[in-house]
């Protein structure tokens, strides 16, 4: 083989390596270049659409729903509140994704303004949050305060008067209903001003006072007294008394 056969077949060979080593670096490039999302990340294609409403009752039960598109199979949904500028998990609870759609319930504990959204988690990886929404916690609604059981039958001649005690901001304490919650006693007073009764009461729900016909005015010690009521005979009369700071 002559000096020029070797001199083309050199650079052929050159050529070849110089092709292998460019295909090597581009690889090489494509695979530093993969994006995170490629590799377990977050890849954007995954959507959550959720319910939130604007107000809700603390230490009561509210259902949160919504869909999920995109998400893979075995991935939940966590609700997330927002903290001090930053995201993180309103409690340690989790609820599964069935067939596109799901349900997660909230009991917030604290009566605050607070800001909310739902997540979609992949093991430990965060695919898409649903649009965030700031949520007023209300105080728990108190059930009215229970009023007491009407009496089977009354003496003859006689009426009744029944009642509670209601909190204004006295000084013997409150119930969760919002009535006086200790003993007090009630005594009734004709319109002589003299004491014709007086009951020890133990609490909620109240009292129930046997009484002629006439007019009567109750007071409570140390939380004041009814306005004048007028008492039937055979026939009931409601007659509260607010507790009321002196």
């Amino acid at each position: 083989m002559s000096s020029g056969d070797w001199n083309v077949r050199g650079c052929w060979l050159a050529s070849v390596a110089r092709v292998a080593l460019s295909v090597t670096v581009g690889v090489a490039l494509c695979l530093c270049l993969v994006p995170s999302a490629a590799i377990g990340r977050p890849t954007g294609r995954v959507r959550i659409h959720a319910r939130i409403p604007g107000a809700v009752r603390a230490l009561e039960a509210t259902k949160l729903v919504g869909r999920v598109l995109g998400a893979p199979h075995g991935s939940r949904v966590v609700l997330e509140e927002e903290r001090a500028g930053r995201w993180s998990r309103a409690n340690n609870g989790t609820v599964p994704i069935r067939r596109g759609r799901f349900a997660f319930l909230w009991e917030p504990e604290l009566a605050v303004s607070t800001v909310i959204r739902l997540t979609v988690v992949d093991g430990t990886h965060y695919l898409a949050s649903s649009t965030y929404r700031r949520v007023q916690v209300r105080p728990r609604a108190e059930e009215p305060c229970p009023e007491p059981a009407p009496p089977q039958s009354a003496p003859a001649g006689d009426g009744w008067i029944f009642g509670r005690l209601i909190d204004g901001g006295g000084p013997l304490g409150v119930s969760h209903s919002g009535c006086v919650a200790s003993a007090y006693v009630v005594t009734v007073l004709n319109e002589a001003g003299a004491t014709v009764a007086s009951v020890d009461v133990p609490g909620p729900p109240g009292y129930v006072i046997f009484l002629g016909p006439g007019r009567y005015t109750l007071t409570t010690f140390p939380c004041g007294g009814s306005g004048l009521v007028t008492v039937t005979t055979g026939q009931p009369t409601k007659a509260d008394v607010e507790c009321v700071a002196p």
